[in-house]
């Protein structure tokens, strides 16, 4: 009782506190966040919200790019009726992106005239030129108790060149005029500036001091006689100033914004404790005004009310916090088996308390360290088999709690707890939502399975049914929340675990959330370093965002993760609930992962990166709500990627996809794609339906293998090689590409210029076998520093290295490889592979494919077996990158790639949900190669289950944009079931791989022989076997198509004394420089060449039979 009234007490006493003074800002209107809304009309380009620099200074602004005609946004608004003594105000910027090129000369660019138009009335219009931010201010008083239509207006003037305007933080604010204050000089760090002067002249506010880098001053053109608004802040500025101006009236007041205090949480690192423990507390102050808290009084009282002793007291050691800003305060405690801590948070910003009442439960005794159990033990319940241990134990704050322990050796280790083993926020109708906690009603144990039933301690709105099951190294988990009575569900959570708690913490060497996180050592989930705010949140995304249901942490040789099934019904029809990750758990500071399902789901109910519904979802009488989950956990793991192959040995590899056309339809609507993209004018073919053109060659590898399987008398045929050779002949010889050499000629030349690459590259290796990055332009800084180095990067260069080491045997180029490979040996993650606007540490799917590709040309080179366990190794850490799961609202979903976990230049273009399935396609050709050579893993279903994603999406295009057929889109949206954006790209990509599914490989194929201590290469299209046997070489070929030629290429081979085809003699020849079709009457034949042996094979039949005669190889 007297606890009790102590508690009052201190309510009572924080309620008569006085409170911060009150600011005179209201915000009525936030523009930008309602943007869709707006009707628009006269834009090139659909408008969208970015966040740009404009004069070095970052803004989030709405995108409006004019036509002919001005573009337009229109929002109809019912403004307020304002008081004596109050103002309605527009305050908005206008800016040019600083990315405009403004040296042009072929397309000057003249800037864009910027407008407010409130009724069809201009209330302030402004010229945008040079770069930078510009007020854009207008006085709606006069329109208040209206509804009116406001539009902001960019006009292009004399052109519409490079006009990327945005309007940027537009928002409506009522202003109390008895809060502005007059000011000279000296402001406050953030608030709302009025000017007004007799002069038109130009004005700069800066801060000072900055914490954060270098201050960028705000430059203002005030005109005579008119009043002007403007909003400003400086983020961890102590105070502001304005600069004067001489021979100046100069009437300047400000509305400051001002700071609001509160606890953000108090938490305890470990979150589950037992009695005696001492523990660290983190109690988290917020300042959730718009104003910065400047050296105030703050103070934190502690006021033990039961069992807890305090160790040490907090010392408020910040003297400034700006808006939005947290800062920890830590102190230790020692707990009993029932403590409860009260916190008092005193400020001249506000005055917060908090009661404390940490999770406290006791072990059991008497457990026998081996052996299968499912009994209890006292108030505990024990489930055990050999490999895990899962106790069951009633929790001081919590109800029923869960602690997990795996064995090593003689061992138990706790991996992992659930303070409360299930959490619900509900509420009978017309009742406010409330955590609902649950005691345990009833047990019923059985061999292998622990099931119990929990009932709501606070009325009778829930009750929940809980299952444990022990299967190896998994824990399965089921919950299913059945309601009593018609309630409205905020949240159900479950399970929620906190791995590393109570062992390894908060400590790891990878982590994994497949579609958003691959995290190694100290980084941090919904980090900024790939990904800037707001777009770096992604600790509860929309569930569509997940490419694989699955999460996990890896600590030395602990692997610990939990899987699901994303389909799974969690309430009759409605599927995929969400997931929670926070690696560490650094929303409550806890020395712990935090891996969790919860319901009800984003985006129908909740919004992403929040924790409760913002709208119930209505629970009937007698209906429920169900989840379940895996937790998994190795004792002797070694990589992150192992998490994956566990969780395919569970559900197995998916099923490709169904497309509307089978695979020959398909490969038929790619060659029409390449077909489409044809530039007769350049001779060469457009990259995507905007451009650029450029000459590619495994665009003519494409057409001219795929036009060569159609008929003779096919139109489609004579058009893909007429286009070939045009373009072939367009170009350099060196720019023809090795891989059509085997088909066209001029293969000696090809095989010396790639020499002469590799050699280039080979020089530029540096001794640890990496390459050096550098940025391309100076903007390109920001992804990285000078001289370091990506898996991406240097598997890109391994690559190319490798395969012209497979193809040749070079001794120099195979050195090379091999001291590359030792350093990716030392890599585990795959990033940085698309460092053209993407960070080099970013996590890149691209890095995946050009790792296993140099992988296994070292193995096909070498015969080396680790070389192939490496190489599957980097295909396990590519698969995160693919959804391996579809909704049953996303025809389009199964084997899409996301590109990369971040964010183009930071602040772009987010990729989280966004299939680019170009890079998909390089990964899927890779694991259609290492297919050949491991099948532990279905890999060749994962290539083709990304193929035909590719396929669809093509088809998606073909649908919507007739004139792109056989394009796909640059980008295709999961969570909106559509195009990211409207941009194409030919399907160069797709034949190779689609080639691949069907049974014919278009690039030329490289197999290594050996006999008695000696090797060759042979390079040839449609090659499948090859024999050495003493001085007698056999290889078969089966051509891809019906061709007019091809070309073989046997490395190392010397001394050659006759080469037969299907038992026939070939010439010597010497004219295998020349094109097939500038010599009449080409004959087959062979040549010696400096690094082997080339054969020509005019009009090969469908099988070939080659022998290779001769004296001595090197």
């Amino acid at each position: 009782m007297m606890r009790g009234l102590i508690l009052l007490g201190l309510m009572g006493f924080l309620g008569a506190v006085a409170q911060p003074k009150a600011d005179g800002i209201h915000h009525l209107f936030d523009l930008l966040a309602q943007w869709h809304t707006g009707q628009t009309e006269g834009l090139l380009v659909p408008t969208a919200v970015r966040t740009v620099a404009s004069g070095g200074i970052r803004k989030s602004g709405g995108f409006l790019h004019p036509t002919q005609r001005p573009a337009r946004i229109r929002f109809t608004l019912s403004l307020p009726v304002i008081s004596a003594g109050e103002k309605l105000v527009l305050l908005a910027w206008v800016g040019l992106d600083d990315k405009v090129p403004r040296d042009d000369a072929a397309r000057p660019h003249n800037g864009v005239r910027a407008q407010v138009v409130v009724n069809e009335q201009t209330l302030v219009e402004t010229d945008c030129t040079d770069a930078g931010w510009r007020q854009l201010s207008a006085d709606l008083s006069p329109f208040s108790g209206q509804t009116v239509r406001l539009e902001f207006v960019i006009d292009g003037k004399a052109n519409t060149i490079y006009d990327w305007a945005y309007i940027a933080e537009p928002r409506i604010v009522r202003l109390r005029e008895r809060f502005a204050r007059k000011v000279a000089r000296t402001l406050p760090p953030e608030g709302v500036l009025e000017l007004r002067s007799d002069k038109s002249i130009t004005l700069r506010v800066k801060p000072v001091p900055q914490r954060d880098g270098e201050s960028r001053p705000i430059q203002i053109e005030l005109p005579a006689n008119q009043t002007v608004w403007l909003e400003y802040s400086f983020h961890g500025a102590q105070e502001a100033t304005l600069e004067a101006v001489e021979g100046v009236n100069l009437d300047a007041r400000v509305y400051e914004y001002l700071p609001r205090l509160q606890f953000e949480g108090v938490y305890t690192r470990q979150a589950l404790l037992r009695p005696g423990d001492m523990v660290e507390v983190v109690a988290v102050v917020h300042n959730r005004g718009q104003g910065t808290w400047r050296n105030d009084t703050l103070r934190l009282e502690l006021n033990p009310l039961q069992d807890v002793q305090v160790l040490d007291k907090p010392d408020p050691d910040f003297t400034l916090l700006a808006p939005g800003e947290s800062h920890p305060l830590r102190f230790r405690v020692r707990v009993g088996s029932r403590p409860k801590l009260v916190l008092i948070l005193r400020s001249g910003a506000g005055s917060d308390a908090f009661i404390l009442t940490p999770a406290v439960a006791r072990l059991p005794t008497g457990v026998p360290p081996t052996g299968r159990i499912v009994r209890r033990f006292g108030e505990h319940l024990v489930l055990q088999n050999e490999r895990l241990r899962f106790v069951l134990s009633p929790a001081w704050g919590t109800g029923m709690s869960g602690r997990l322990f795996g064995r090593q050796r003689d061992a138990w280790t706790q991996l992992a707890s659930m303070p409360s083993v299930a959490e619900a926020v509900l509420n009978a109708e017309n009742a406010p939502p409330k955590p609902a906690p649950f005691a345990l009603e009833n047990v019923n144990l059985d061999e292998a399975n622990l099931r119990l039933t929990l009932q709501g301690r606070m009325g009778l709105v829930g009750r929940v049914s809980l299952e444990f099951r022990l299967v190896e190294n998994r824990l399965e988990c089921i919950a299913r929340l059945n309601s009593t009575v018609n309630a409205h569900l905020y949240q159900f959570r479950f399970p929620d675990w906190r791995i590393g708690d109570g062992s390894f913490g908060e400590r790891k060497d990878e982590a994994i959330f497949p579609g958003l996180e691959y995290l190694l050592g100290e980084e941090q989930s919904s980090g900024e370093a790939n990904a800037a705010p707001p777009h770096h949140l992604r600790f509860a995304p929309h569930p569509y965002k997940i490419t694989v249901p699955l999460m996990a942490v890896r600590w030395r040789n602990w692997l610990v993760g939990m899987h699901w099934n994303a389909q799974q019904n969690w309430s009759g029809v409605l599927q995929a609930p969400n997931a929670l990750f926070l690696s560490p758990n650094w929303r409550e500071h806890g020395a712990h992962h935090r891996f969790a399902l919860w319901v009800p789901t984003i985006p129908r109910w909740a919004d992403e990166n929040t924790l409760q519904a913002r709208e119930p979802f209505c629970l009937l009488k007698g209906e429920s709500v169900q989840l379940s989950a895996t937790l998994f956990v190795r004792a002797d793991a070694r990589d992150i990627s192992e998490a994956i192959e566990g969780y395919l040995q569970q559900y197995g590899m998916p099923y490709p996809p169904a497309p509307q056309r089978n695979d020959a339809a398909a490969l038929i609507l790619s060659l029409r794609g390449l077909l489409n993209s044809w530039d007769a004018n350049q001779r060469t073919w457009r990259h995507t339906n905007t451009g650029p053109t450029f000459y590619d060659p495994l665009i003519a590898l494409g057409l001219w293998v795929l036009a060569h399987r159609l008929p003779p008398e096919d139109k489609e045929r004579a058009r893909a090689i007429q286009q070939v050779r045009e373009a072939v002949e367009a170009v350099a010889p060196e720019a023809m590409g090795w891989e059509m050499a085997f088909y066209l000629g001029k293969l000696p030349r090809l095989l010396n210029h790639w020499k002469q690459a590799t050699d280039a590259l080979r020089r530029t290796q540096r001794a640890d076998g990496s390459w050096a990055w550098q940025p391309a332009s100076e903007r390109h800084k920001i992804f990285g520093k000078a001289g370091d180095t990506s898996s991406g990067h240097t598997g890109e260069h391994a690559a190319r290295v490798g395969r012209y080491a497979l193809c040749t045997l070079d001794s120099d180029a195979l050195k090379s490889l091999e001291r590359a490979l030792q350093f990716l040996e030392k890599q585990r993650r795959p990033e940085g592979a698309q460092t053209w606007e993407l960070p080099l540490h970013v996590p890149d799917v691209l890095a995946a494919p050009h790792c296993i590709n140099a992988f296994l040309n070292a193995y096909e080179a070498t015969g080396d077996a680790s070389y192939l366990q490496q190489a599957r190794r980097w295909a396990l850490r590519g698969v995160p990158f693919i959804y391996l799961w579809r909704a049953s609202d996303r025809p389009i979903m199964l084997g899409a790639s996301i590109p990369v976990f971040g964010v183009t230049w930071l602040s772009q273009q987010p990729w989280f949900g966004v299939a680019v399935q170009w890079n998909g396609l390089v990964y899927a050709h890779a694991l259609y190669r290492l297919a050949e050579h491991d099948n532990s893993i279905e890999w060749r279903r994962l290539a083709d289950t990304i193929t035909l994603c590719a396929v669809q999406q093509q088809e998606w295009v073909t649908e919507c944009y007739p004139s792109d057929e056989g394009f796909y889109p640059d980008a295709f949206s999961i969570t909106r079931g559509t195009e990211e954006y409207h941009w194409d790209l030919n399907p160069r990509l797709i034949p190779p791989c689609l080639a691949r599914k069907v049974g014919f490989v278009p690039e030329p194929v490289t197999r290594v022989v050996r006999s008695g201590g000696r090797a060759a290469a042979i390079t040839a299209p449609g090659l499948k076997s090859a024999t050495w046997e003493g001085n007698r070489l056999q290889i078969e070929i089966e051509p891809p198509a019906a061709l007019p030629a091809l070309f073989i290429f046997m490395s190392g081979l010397k001394g050659v004394d006759q080469v037969l085809l299907d038992g026939q003699p070939l010439p010597k020849v010497n004219d295998m420089d020349t094109l097939i079709w500038q010599q009449p009457g080409m004959l087959s034949g062979w040549m010696q060449h400096e690094q082997g042996l080339l054969v020509r094979l005019m009009q090969p039949a469908p099988l070939c039979k080659i022998e290779v005669l001769f004296s001595h190889a090197l």
